[in-house]
């Protein structure tokens, strides 16, 4: 199974695959929490067959290598990510709404996983060298979605007379990846210097003031 398989309809398995499924939620749950605990260097496999209750050879049955834990839980969060924006911006709500809600789960996602980001900035530039390539260009292509989904809603946002027209889609998204990133940073750097309800009202705030249409 790929690192991508995470969301497989499970009656559509037989029952040795929904055991292998079941095996390699367990590895990657542990392997998640000891890579946030000791990083992603300090971290060996031993350490995550130990946490996952499971000998070495039986880990090595589902990954290859602590390289490709790391890749599949980046995947099953980012494909996460992906799936629970679809699920709330499918209702009938204006665009100006829709930013909010992505402002919200953006910063949401990030504030209940602060040591998961931690790791992901510091570890994902040096496995551009040691990943499979497969996995980099898939994982740009979930960050590409992200931010195609982002960029479409700000030009519905323009067609409805929400947003200013006088200023490119592709600006107003690098505009708020600007902000959402820089409150990010800011959290991981300082946890304790910015309230998360306060951060999601004013990143909203200064986007759409400076982003929405004159009247």
């Amino acid at each position: 199974m790929n690192p991508g398989d995470q969301n497989i309809n499970c009656a559509s398995l037989t029952r040795k695959e929904r055991e292998e499924q079941f095996r390699r939620e367990i590895v990657l749950e542990a392997a998640e929490a000891l890579f946030a605990e000791k990083g992603f260097v300090h971290t060996t496999v031993a350490d995550i067959a130990r946490q996952s209750e499971l000998a070495k050879g039986s880990l090595y049955q589902l990954f290859q290598s602590k390289e490709e834990i790391f890749t599949a839980i980046l995947d099953r969060k980012m494909s996460g990510v992906l799936e629970k924006l679809n699920d709330l911006l499918a209702g009938d709500i204006s665009p100006t709404e829709k930013i909010h809600i992505l402002i919200r789960t953006k910063l949401e996602g990030f504030w209940d996983a602060k040591d998961w980001t931690k790791i992901y900035l510091n570890e994902l530039r040096g496995f551009h060298w040691s990943v499979d390539p497969c996995f980099i260009e898939r994982h740009r292509e979930q960050i590409h979605k992200y931010q195609k989904r982002v960029e479409e809603i700000i030009r519905d946002g323009q067609k409805a007379g929400e947003l200013r027209n006088d200023i490119s889609s592709s600006t107003l998204l690098a505009v708020f990846s600007g902000i959402t990133n820089g409150v990010i940073h800011r959290w991981l750097h300082d946890p304790d210097s910015l309230d998360f309800e306060e951060s999601v009202r004013k990143v909203a705030e200064i986007f759409l003031h400076g982003a929405a249409a004159q009247k």
